[in-house]
């Protein structure tokens, strides 16, 4: 990090977005990420911000972001060309 930030062209500088349901979990990425360097700048926003900037904008350098699925919802299913986000009532 000291070499890139010493060619003057990156200062340090990242953005975390994290919704306002996670400040936690923000107070602990911006740590970890400060320990090793990083000038972190914190976004919190309300969760429907979040979608937008991440999903629709493209707005962010590191986002606290999840995603979470059922256990009928196997790994292969999402691995596959022909998933879908949609799925069926397991039998």
């Amino acid at each position: 990090m000291d070499a890139v930030k010493a060619e003057g062209t990156w200062d340090g500088g990242v953005r975390l977005s994290c919704a306002d349901t996670s400040t936690e979990v923000a107070i602990v990425i911006e740590g970890l990420l400060e320990a090793v360097g990083f000038d972190v700048d914190v976004e919190i926003v309300p969760g429907n911000g979040l979608v937008a900037q991440v999903i629709n904008d493209h707005d962010y350098d590191i986002a606290c972001w999840s995603l979470s699925l059922q256990d009928y919802q196997a790994a292969g299913r999402w691995s596959s060309p022909s998933a879908s986000w949609a799925t069926a009532t397991p039998a």
